[in-house]
């Protein structure tokens, strides 16, 4: 399983919008083949997204769709910081 944490960091004035964003675009991703979980976690100005996946292959497809493209363009010009990205191999719960 790939567990994958992205933080963004924004402009107080934009978090709102920002969270808005995050939040609408968890539904059609959680609906995508391989993806577990997708959990959005707030901060003041700061947010956390925690996402499972099946696998890197089906993550890297998430990647390289539309949602992801979406998410960026809207997203990017409001951060105040880059995003930052881990991801990782971890033991499936089951296993």
């Amino acid at each position: 399983m790939i567990l994958v944490i992205v933080e963004a960091t924004f402009e107080d004035a934009n978090i709102e919008k920002a969270v808005e964003i995050f939040e609408a675009q968890a539904v059609a991703v959680r609906q995508l083949n391989g993806c577990e979980s997708y959990a959005l976690y707030r901060g003041q100005n700061d947010v956390a997204i925690v996402q499972k996946w099946q696998d890197m292959a089906k993550f890297d497809a998430y990647r390289s769709g539309e949602i992801f493209a979406a998410l960026g363009q809207d997203l990017k010009p409001m951060m105040s910081v880059p995003p930052v990205t881990t991801i990782g191999q971890v033991a499936d719960e089951a296993g």
